[in-house]
C-alpha cells in the first residue's frame, strides 16, 4: 500500500500535545484506511505507537479523512461527533479537555487571525466619535449658531484628537503584538 500519510498527521497531532500531568493512552482508528495509531500521552509530552499496543484510555475511531476536516477546521469536532462522523470510547473527559490539550483547531486559527486583525485594525475610541455630537446638542440648547459653529469645529478636530489619542494609548497601553 501508498503511503497515506496518517502516520505523520497522527506525529504532528501528538507535537501539539501540552502535558498536564496525567498519564493517558489516546488510541486512533482510521476507519476508511484501516489503520490504528496510539499516542501515549505523558506528563513529559507525547509518542506515537504504530504496533504493540496497550489498553487505551480513550480510543476515537473516525475516518481519516473526516479527522483531517477537523484537524484544517473545515468541521467542528463537536458537530462531527453529534453528526456521528466519528466516536469516541472510554474516558470522554479527554475530549472535554481537547483545546488544552492540543491547542485545537480553533486556538491555532484565532492566534493567526488575532495577528492580522491587529495589525490590520485598530480600536476606535468612542469619546473621539461622540465629542461632535455631544458638542452640537450641548451648545444647541444654548444658541444656535453657537451649536452650530461647536459642531463644525469639534468635527473637524476629530482626526486631531484621534492622532492625539491613538499615540497616547499606544505608549501606555501597547498592542500584545508588539510586546513579542
Amino acid at each position: 500500500r501508498q503511503d497515506d500519510g496518517s502516520v505523520n498527521f497522527t506525529r504532528q497531532m501528538a507535537a501539539l500535545y501540552v502535558p498536564d500531568g496525567a498519564e493517558r493512552i489516546l488510541e486512533f482508528h482510521y476507519t476508511d484506511i484501516d489503520k490504528s495509531y496510539q499516542i501515549l500521552l505523558t506528563a513529559q509530552g507525547a509518542k506515537v505507537v504504530t504496533d504493540g499496543f496497550g489498553a487505551y484510555t480513550t480510543k476515537i475511531e473516525t475516518p481519516y479523512s473526516v479527522w483531517r476536516s477537523i484537524s484544517r477546521g473545515e468541521i467542528s469536532g463537536e458537530e462531527a461527533l453529534f453528526q456521528k462522523q466519528y466516536s469516541v470510547s472510554g474516558d470522554f473527559s479527554l475530549m472535554l479537555k481537547w483545546d488544552e490539550l492540543f491547542g485545537g483547531n480553533d486556538a491555532a486559527y484565532a492566534s493567526e487571525n488575532q495577528q492580522s486583525d491587529k495589525k490590520t485594525h485598530r480600536k476606535t475610541n468612542m469619546s473621539v466619535l461622540l465629542f461632535p455630537w455631544i458638542a452640537i446638542w450641548v451648545f444647541m440648547a444654548i444658541n444656535a449658531r453657537l451649536g452650530d459653529a461647536a459642531g463644525i469645529i469639534a468635527a473637524a478636530s476629530v482626526p486631531l484628537l484621534m492622532g492625539i489619542f491613538t499615540s497616547w494609548f499606544q505608549k501606555w497601553y501597547p498592542p500584545q503584538w508588539a510586546k513579542t
